[in-house]
């Protein structure tokens, strides 16, 4: 449901609600592929700062995420 609302949303250029989807369904677990999906929300929003977290966080769970190490490089060095 909220991949649909990533999807959706990004058609419809409102991303603030399946992001705030995503914050409430990281309140109790954390999930690999939730995350994710924050982490590209926020990017496509220009919350670069923010996304850079969240790929951190994703790679606090798992040191071998090949997005997260491909994407965490570009934001330290600020390219986004």
């Amino acid at each position: 449901m909220l991949g649909g609302l990533h999807t959706y949303g990004r058609e419809l250029h409102d991303l603030e609600r399946p992001l705030d989807y995503f914050d409430d369904s990281f309140k109790e677990l954390r999930n690999e592929a939730a995350l994710l999906h924050k982490a590209q929300i926020l990017d496509a929003m220009g919350r670069r700062d923010q996304a850079r977290q969240a790929y951190e966080e994703i790679l606090s769970f798992n040191k071998d995420h090949p997005r997260a190490r491909r994407k965490l490089p570009h934001y330290r060095a600020g390219q986004g």
